[in-house]
C-alpha cells in the first residue's frame, strides 16, 4: 500500500489505476479502439479489473459524500460486471471476449 501512495515509485497497481481512470474517461467505442495489449495479456487485464473496482468504489463513495444525485445502480451494475468478469478470467475464459464485454457493458 505504501508503494501506491509514494509518488516516486511506479507500482504496477498504481499504473493500472491510472489506466483505469483513463479507461473510464473514454466513450464506450473509444475503449474498443484502444490499441493496448490488455485483451491479449491476462495478467494486465486482471490488474485493470482490480483497478477499475478500486476506482469505481472510490467514485461511489465520493458521490455519496458530496450528495450528488447520481443513479447508484450504475455503480452497482458496474461492480457486479467487474466481479463477473474476474470470475470468468479465473475460469480461463477468452480474454478478448472479457475485454469486449467490459468495453460494451460497463455502465460508467
Amino acid at each position: 500500500m505504501h508503494a501506491l501512495l509514494d509518488d516516486g515509485q511506479q507500482h504496477e497497481l498504481k499504473q493500472a489505476i491510472d489506466h483505469a481512470k483513463l479507461f473510464l474517461a473514454q466513450a464506450k467505442y473509444e475503449r474498443l479502439l484502444d490499441k493496448s495489449t490488455l485483451a491479449q495479456n491476462r495478467e494486465k487485464l486482471g490488474l485493470l479489473l482490480d483497478a477499475l473496482q478500486i476506482v469505481i468504489q472510490a467514485l461511489q463513495k465520493l458521490t455519496v459524500q458530496k450528495r450528488k444525485k447520481v443513479n447508484p445502480t450504475k455503480f452497482i451494475k458496474s461492480l457486479q460486471l467487474i466481479q463477473k468478469l474476474k470470475m470468468s478470467l479465473d475460469a480461463n475464459a477468452n480474454s478478448r471476449l472479457i475485454y469486449l464485454t467490459l468495453c460494451l457493458d460497463l455502465e460508467l
